[in-house]
Formats: structure tokens, sequence, C-alpha cells
């Protein structure tokens, strides 16, 4: 059997707690109002991109530049605001931008409304714009890239939900998995 314990404490161990219990709020106090003379804190807020579209998504990237993807192009900023570099989607392509900004993903819809059609191609590019892989034509009508560059596309059915699906594309766009 386990001893039993008894609900009382011993008086020493109130005794110890008191120095932690006065000690650790007297220390942030004194540690909230230390500010160097020197340099004081102040936070100023610059606008580094001025556009009349829509932000889609802001990815930070490895390198300290910010990847925005914007309804039609893809700018890559420095951290001071500097252009780095642009990517133009063509007429009827969309864009897609990775987690981490390493890859972009261009689709090209097949006849149809182009945010609910069938994917022509899709093609991902590196960083640098050089084409990895491409396929098409798929069902997929949405892509999502992870940092490593692998691709789910989701393809959709607004008619019959059971057909929904999501794609798993590996290297070389080689579907490895359907859900």
């Amino acid at each position: 059997m386990y001893p039993r314990h008894h609900s009382r404490r011993s008086p020493g161990s109130r005794l110890a707690a008191i120095p932690v219990l006065v000690l650790l709020p007297l220390a942030m106090i004194a540690l909230a109002g230390f500010v160097p003379a020197a340099h004081p804190a102040e936070l100023a807020l610059e606008p580094i991109l001025s556009s009349d579209q829509d932000l889609l998504q802001v990815s930070p990237c490895a390198d300290g530049s910010v990847g925005v993807l914007e309804m039609g192009r893809v700018t890559f900023l420095q951290p001071g605001g500097e252009v780095a570099r642009r990517v133009q989607a063509a007429p009827g392509e969309r864009l897609y931008l990775s987690v981490g900004g390493a890859y972009v993903g261009v689709r090209r819809a097949r006849h149809g409304a182009a945010d609910f059609a069938p994917t022509e191609t899709f093609a991902l590019r590196d960083a640098a714009g050089t084409t990895l892989w491409r396929i098409g034509p798929t069902e997929d009508v949405s892509y999502a890239i992870s940092a490593r560059g692998t691709v789910v596309g989701l393809s959709l059915n607004i008619n019959v939900p059971e057909r929904n699906r999501l794609h798993f594309y590996g290297a070389q766009g080689k579907q490895i998995a359907e859900v």
C-alpha cells in the first residue's frame, strides 16, 4: 500500500516559498522599467510596397527577402523594400507562391471560368525562374506549394462534393498520393 499523506503542510515549506514569491515580482518590476538611455525604444513603420492589387500571400524567404503574391504577379522584396525581382503571369495564367518563397507555381486553366476550371498545365519553378517540372492536364483547380517544393492540388466538384480530392505531387510532378 501507498503511505497516506496528510492534508497539512509543514510550516517550513511555506516559509521557503516566501522569498521566491516576493523577489520574483520585484525583479520583474525592476526589469520592466529598465530602458537604456542611449537607445530609447521606438517603432517606425514605413510602406515598402504600394499597389492597387490585393495581397494574396506574404512569405518570408530564407535569404531575408519577402515574397508577395498579388493577383497576376509575385514580387520579391529585399529587407529595405527594394524590388529584387518580379514574376508576371501571362494572360490566362495564375501564380502560386510556396511557403518560404523558394518556388512559384504557374497554372493555366482549361476552357471555362479561370477560378474553377480544371488545369491545362501546372509548372513548378524555382527561385531563379527555371521550370523544374510541368504536368497537365489535371482535374485540379487550385494548388498549394510547401517550402520543400511538394505540391498539393485540389480538385473541386461543387455539384458532387464526394468527388473532391487532394493530389500530392513530388519530384518531377509525379503524383505520390490522393486523398
